[in-house]
């Protein structure tokens, strides 16, 4: 069970199989999970369909949710993450995100944020928040200032992989 917030439209659901939201009718999508009631394990990477992404829930706190991609070409996807030290990995989000932005917000616990890939050319913001948070990026290839990492309030330790990055 769990929210989708869909421009000012908040959906509801409990009990459902794997959802699709289709067409996506907005410049913005937010997944807010902040009202979750224990960790989350996620991952976000391409969908069932050329447009479509999957955000999953690994360990079944919530179910698996197949969208559209923003409608806009600059269109945001925002995922909040809930207050119990969430982990979630972001992987390639195909040629349909092109210039799209994303954008990460740790809750108050102990979040590790993995991003795997960075697809297009949109800004993409990564904030811990509060917690003891671990972000770790790459090896991936980005325009300058697409990818901004924001440690957050409590102590933040970030990883590239390549050797090359700063922060």
């Amino acid at each position: 069970s769990g929210f989708i917030d869909l421009d000012v439209q908040r959906i509801a659901y409990a009990g459902l199989e794997p959802i699709l939201v289709a067409p996506a009718t907005s410049a913005a999508m937010t997944f807010d999970l902040s009202a979750t009631t224990s960790a989350n394990t996620l991952s976000l990477g391409i969908g069932s369909a050329p447009g479509v992404l999957k955000l999953t829930s690994i360990g079944g706190t919530f179910e698996s949710v197949d969208f559209a991609v923003p409608t806009t070409a600059t269109g945001t996807l925002t995922i909040t993450l809930g207050n119990f030290g969430d982990t979630l990995t972001v992987n390639a989000l195909g040629a349909a995100f092109a210039a799209r932005k994303l954008t990460i917000i740790g809750g108050s616990g102990d979040d590790d944020i993995m991003v795997n890939a960075v697809t297009g050319s949109g800004a993409w913001t990564v904030s811990g928040k509060n917690g003891n948070d671990w972000i770790s990026i790459g090896p991936v290839t980005t325009v300058p200032d697409q990818l901004k990492v924001n440690g957050g309030d409590g102590i933040a330790a970030a990883s590239a992989s390549d050797g090359d990055d700063t922060f």
